[in-house]
């Protein structure tokens, strides 16, 4: 598996020829409309069984008089096609002087990687997931739970939100949460619905947390890691990055130890100062860059091991610091070939955006592809997170569920 940045003059036949695959294979793993030419700068998922490495894997020689092909794939032990491959040169044949480039072997992935992949309501065509997350997850008036009816077979965490869509009463709420008696309740009541619904846990989610409960509300949690775990249940919590109960470092360091899953999640809610929206793009798209430094600023609070980076994959039609229209990713970059627009990247971002009309002070689409989502996966391995959890569905970006799945085992 390997992605390719289309270049000024690609064609779709000339690319998969390439890389050896058919040009409906290529288009079927990109989901290409029909178009007889491909947008410079737009990301290719490449479904090749050849082990071609990025650009930053390679090293440079020099061919030498009666050197061949043949005789440098032989002395630097790697398989002609797949040097062939990495020079695009298909007809064998190198004359001295020419510049190579060589994989290095550290860069060769004989065996799939190991990625936990969870998402919100997963779509068919999507790789295995090792947790199904599933919202609605409700309390009533009265204090009881409703479930929403599974459709997607096993391991499918319920996400509960006392204050999200659709709403308790914000005193129901309240008086669950100070009443040790009523959390033991609805305690016992979530582990025998769970299991009688097929259920494997619950992940609880509370944007606003009000300061005058937040202590009650980690306690909720902290007591569910007690009650449920025992009987084999798993309880996560969804952490954005500008919620309250980060300031309480010494209380979220005792809830982690009850928890089975930190699902963290980097948001931007305005665009800091100086920021120029055609440089950087606007609230509520995450870049690279945001995502780092988000991730730098809970380092040491929260336990790499148990935690998942959480993304909402996302586009949108901005004019002058304005998002005019959200997008999903896949709209925009369906937009961008209806049109011809060719597609740049953002350098720190590594955002996709094309200018749609109007010059500099003109309508422009940002988006996030296949290329920035990868960025992001590099974070994961790097940092040795536990997995990637995506908080929407998963049919925003059909090419990148293609290299997941021929890169990745995605199952715990």
């Amino acid at each position: 598996m390997h992605v390719y940045i289309v270049q000024p003059g690609d064609t779709l036949s000339e690319v998969a020829e390439r890389f050896h695959v058919t040009a409906e294979r290529l288009s079927e793993a990109n989901d290409l409309p029909p178009a007889p030419y491909l947008l410079p700068g737009s990301a290719l998922c490449i479904p090749s069984e050849l082990h071609v490495a990025g650009t930053d894997g390679f090293t440079t020689v020099e061919v030498q008089p009666g050197e061949t092909l043949r005789s440098l794939s032989e002395r630097w032990n790697l398989p002609l096609t797949w040097l062939a491959c990495c020079n695009h040169l298909y007809e064998g044949r190198v004359e001295a002087g020419d510049l190579l480039l060589i994989p290095r072997r550290d860069t060769r992935t004989e065996e799939k990687r190991h990625l936990p992949l969870a998402a919100m309501e997963p779509c068919v065509g999507m790789p295995p997931v090792a947790h199904a997350l599933r919202d609605g997850l409700k309390v009533d008036a009265a204090g009881h739970l409703h479930l929403p009816h599974s459709r997607l077979g096993e391991k499918v965490l319920y996400v509960c939100s006392l204050d999200g869509p659709p709403n308790i009463l914000q005193d129901v709420a309240k008086a669950i949460l100070r009443s040790d008696f009523a959390q033991g309740q609805m305690l016992d009541e979530m582990a025998l619905r769970l299991r009688a619904d097929g259920g494997v846990g619950v992940v609880f989610q509370w944007q606003a947390v009000r300061s005058d409960v937040e202590r009650a509300y980690l306690n909720l949690v902290r007591e569910a890691g007690r009650r449920l775990r025992p009987m084999g249940l798993i309880v996560g919590l969804h952490l954005a990055s500008d919620s309250p109960l980060l300031r309480r470092k010494h209380s979220l360091t005792e809830v982690f130890t009850h928890v089975d899953h930190i699902y963290y999640e980097p948001v931007r809610t305005k665009p800091r100062d100086g920021e120029d929206f055609f440089r950087k793009a606007p609230p509520p798209l995450l870049g690279l860059d945001d995502v780092q430094s988000s991730l730098e600023r809970v380092d040491g609070l929260l336990p790499a091991a148990k935690t998942w980076l959480t993304l909402r994959p996302s586009g949108a039609f901005v004019e002058r610091r304005r998002v005019l229209q959200p997008l999903s990713p896949h709209q925009a970059l369906q937009f961008a070939y209806q049109h011809g627009f060719a597609i740049s990247h953002d350098r720190g971002s590594e955002l996709a955006w094309f200018r749609c009309s109007g010059g500099e002070g003109g309508t422009a689409v940002w988006h996030e592809d296949l290329w920035s989502m990868l960025r992001k996966l590099e974070l994961v391995e790097t940092l040795k997170l536990q997995g990637l959890a995506l908080w929407e569905s998963g049919a925003y970006l059909p090419e990148l569920w293609e290299y997941i799945r021929g890169e990745y085992e995605t199952r715990e």
